[in-house]
């Protein structure tokens, strides 16, 4: 799902993103076809509480890719 991090989201779903991520918001009052589209996006998720942000979906907002969890050293040899 690493579209997630690229695709182009209306200024309603970025809103509806940043609202979801902000926490508190109840679920249904926010537009239910914004929120499909960020869970087919994989930037947020169900949770016991309403919905909330993936993985995915923090990166997004942090701007942050994360590195490969291999446990060996990924750099370029100097």
């Amino acid at each position: 799902m690493a579209n997630g991090l690229l695709a182009a989201l209306s200024p309603n779903e970025d809103a509806t993103l940043r609202r979801i991520a902000s926490g508190g918001t109840h679920p249904k009052s926010l537009r239910e076809s914004d929120v499909a589209r960020l869970k087919r996006l994989g930037l947020v998720e169900e949770c016991r509480t309403g919905l909330s942000l993936s993985l995915l979906g923090q990166q997004r907002l942090g701007g942050t890719v994360p590195r490969p969890a291999t446990g060996e050293n990924t750099r370029p040899p100097r």
